[in-house]
């Protein structure tokens, strides 16, 4: 970026825009640039992720998310002001990162004066150089890496021997075997910082509190923390500091950003991916073997400042089974957003893009179909006045119509609260407990009331409250996973999208006479247990709560 932005190979009043795959790699890529050059943050170097962005009139150097470039593209294809797009971590194939990156080729076609970059430490550069239409334009920089010391597991005390059903902490579980490398790492190595890969945020948190103490300062490293909770883990501290640190991070540390001080890494050679669930109609996050591509982006952290340590949670022989890339986003995800986006592009399943990987036929089918239920799309793909409204909205296609929906009956700020409950994460707390406790002054949730206002009536059409009000904006968001019992009293029940699942006992937010026999569902799920084999699919009801049957056909109605 720095090299584009100085060497006039842009025009002077033009900007570098720069993805990076997550918010806290946006955030301290953009400060360690200003630093470098000298410069206040915001002025010459600036970022821009979701509810968050720093930049002025004299930004050269601009870090976002792919969303956020994404966005910009459909909202002004010209990209008035840009003179370069640099792609960083391509590597990863997130579905954004594949559409910027086609949505880019594209876009240099029609503008003789942009430039675009793929960037990546393993990627395929020849393959990337070819869809771009240089394949003479690759380049190769050498990164000087300290020598790294790697460490595999005995075949007996691999990870891959964890235990399903053990809780998270438990014996067994995954927190419990990372544990056990933290601790001999800590008896095996005495200089550095200890970096430990974790597959999910509540085992970040998990951990950090089990290992935090006077001796040792443990952090919970994710996207979910606040920017200055971020800083404080990724900001150089003083050589004064005698306490050790370990840091417990999900895979926003594997690339693009460097925790100061790392020497060590303990690498579960798992990661947390998304993959298309049919139960759920939509994506869902499933714990994998990592690929070696990403293990080895790991392992670099551990030797950025000098030689280093790493551990890895499985045998030598299991890891030269992992592949050695991981499977692109776009071959196993949900693909309602990514078709609407392509469509709101111009280019509707993607004709005429130069995606690295093309749509897998019944992914792209099923969610083409989703989007005509949606009235998102026309029979031949072209997006409709009502699709190019969702797809301003920063959410799942589904919820954006299921709060323009509700919106005509609730509140603007609850419809708010319900999706930023739907769009974070799933739960298994009852939703409106769970709601309850997500504050209108939350930013984010500010942000949708700010986009959902301007649709919203003057007067509210037979207005809700209370959990009614909940339970229809759900189902609004939600209507293919609305549930009925199979009978009266019975633990089964079928959802509109053809679902069989199970509720399980003593279940958050629904009572236990089995009066209800309508559910609006926040969220399904798979399960081994056997009440779950009785549904026929191994489906569980994990966040739902109950709705008249008045409201439930309404919403399923549209």
């Amino acid at each position: 970026p720095q090299f584009l932005a100085d060497a006039d190979l842009i025009a002077p009043d033009q900007r570098v825009i720069v993805t990076q795959p997550r918010r806290v790699a946006a955030r301290s890529a953009a400060a360690r640039l200003a630093e470098l050059r000298g410069t206040e943050l915001g002025d010459e170097v600036g970022y821009t992720v979701r509810g968050d962005s720093r930049v002025s009139r004299q930004t050269r150097i601009e870090m976002v998310t792919p969303g956020v470039l994404l966005r910009r593209m459909l909202r002004d294809p010209d990209l008035p002001g840009v003179g370069a797009i640099v792609v960083d971590e391509v590597h990863e194939r997130h579905i954004e990162s594949d559409l910027v990156f086609a949505i880019a080729a594209q876009l240099r076609e029609l503008r003789d004066d942009l430039l675009v970059v793929a960037m990546s430490a393993t990627v395929d550069a020849q393959r990337f150089a070819n869809l771009l239409g240089v394949p003479e334009a690759v380049v190769h920089v050498p990164a000087p890496i300290f020598p790294l010391d790697i460490h595999y597991a005995a075949a007996a005390d691999s990870i891959t021997h964890r235990r399903s059903d053990s809780r998270p902490g438990q014996p067994g579980s995954i927190e419990a075997f990372i544990a056990t490398g933290v601790r001999r790492a800590l008896a095996e190595t005495t200089e550095g910082d200890i970096l430990a890969f974790v597959p999910t945020i509540r085992g970040t948190e998990l951990l950090a509190q089990q290992f935090d103490s006077p001796e040792l300062a443990a952090f919970a490293l994710h996207g979910q923390l606040s920017p200055k909770q971020q800083s404080e883990i990724v900001t150089p501290r003083g050589s004064a500091s005698p306490t050790r640190r370990v840091i417990f991070a999900t895979d926003v540390a594997e690339s693009s950003i460097t925790v100061p001080g790392v020497r060590v890494v303990v690498d579960t050679c798992l990661s947390r991916v998304s993959r298309r669930d049919s139960s759920r109609g939509m994506s869902v996050l499933v714990t994998e073997s990592a690929a070696q591509a990403s293990c080895v982006q790991r392992a670099g952290r551990a030797g950025r400042e000098g030689p280093g340590t790493v551990f890895r949670l499985i045998s030598a022989d299991e890891w030269a089974r992992l592949p050695e890339f991981a499977a692109p986003a776009i071959q196993t995800s949900d693909l309602t957003a990514a078709l609407l986006d392509v469509a709101a592009w111009g280019a509707p399943m993607g004709e005429g893009l130069a995606l690295p990987d093309p749509f897998p036929q019944n992914n792209a089918a099923a969610a083409f179909a989703t989007l005509r239920q949606l009235g998102a799309l026309d029979a031949d793909g072209t997006i409709t006045e009502l699709g190019e409204l969702l797809v301003t909205l920063p959410f799942d296609p589904r919820h954006a119509r299921g709060g323009l929906l509700a919106s005509r009956r609730v509140p603007v700020e609850l419809v708010a609260r319900v999706l930023q409950f739907l769009d974070v994460a799933s739960s298994q707390r009852a939703p409106a407990a769970a709601i309850r406790d997500i504050s209108p002054k939350d930013p984010a949730v500010r942000r949708l009331v700010r986009l959902l206002q301007p649709h919203a009536p003057r007067e509210l059409n037979a207005p809700l409250t209370g959990e009614d009000a909940i339970a229809y904006t759900i189902a609004c968001a939600r209507p293919d996973l609305l549930a009925r019992r199979v009978d009266p009293g019975s633990e089964r029940v079928l959802t509109v999208g053809g679902t069989g699942a199970v509720i399980p006992k003593g279940m958050p937010g629904v009572d236990a006479p089995h009066n209800e026999q309508w559910f609006a569902v926040a969220d399904i799920g798979r399960s081994e247990s056997a009440s779950a084999r009785k549904s026929g699919t191994g489906s569980i009801l994990r966040s739902a709560m109950p709705i008249s049957e008045e409201l439930a056909l309404a919403a399923a109605g549209g």
